[in-house]
């Protein structure tokens, strides 16, 4: 294995060793970099932690493969991940063109939303434009379309269906935040 820097060695090493904190570690020696490029690109601060947090995952299960082999800097590694998993995200979201009433017919008839009440329906619908791209798309394909979270890990790029479904369920948690937020302002009035 040929490595850059003495570096990146001992963060492979770490890595195999399983050492988690290594995970925590990569991602604040990359966040600057990452940043800069999102949020160059049209993506948001909520944008660059969910595809960082997604690209150190990939690092994290690369690095653990018996037969990988690292020929640049783990930066460069990581950053490549990034970006493309940046063009997929985009390249979804130009693709997404499903009607925003439907998504949100579906979302508060769900059987498993207790708190997205179906007479809630216009607020549910202005919670999906406060969450993040990749969060509305992944509520999307659940409750829209009712793919399964393994075809939605390989459709948005996940590591497998069970980083899917705690995606999924933190998408979910965050949309059940607005519209709590957003009913508590309707409820305040002007």
């Amino acid at each position: 294995m040929r490595i850059a820097f003495n570096h990146d060695k001992k963060i492979l090493e770490r890595i195999r060793a399983g050492d988690h904190r290594a995970l925590g570690d990569l991602y604040r020696q990359n966040q600057r970099m990452v940043t800069a490029y999102i949020t160059a690109h049209g993506g948001s601060k909520e944008d660059v932690g969910d595809m960082l947090q997604e690209a150190v995952i990939v690092v994290w299960q690369k690095a653990c493969a018996a037969d990988f082999k690292l020929t640049v800097k783990v930066s460069t590694f990581l950053m490549a991940v990034v970006k493309n998993k940046w063009r997929n995200a985009l390249r979804r979201q130009k693709n997404m063109n499903i009607a925003d009433e439907d998504v949100t017919a579906d979302l508060a008839a769900a059987p498993d939303n207790p708190n997205l009440d179906p007479e809630n329906f216009e607020l549910i619908r202005q919670g999906l434009n406060h969450i993040s791209d990749q969060c509305r798309q992944l509520l999307l394909y659940y409750y829209f379309e009712e793919r399964s979270m393994t075809n939605i890990a390989e459709m948005m790029g996940f590591a497998n269906d069970k980083v899917a479904k705690s995606k999924k369920y933190q998408c979910k948690k965050k949309l059940e935040a607005v519209v709590a937020q957003l009913t508590a302002q309707e409820k305040a009035g002007p």
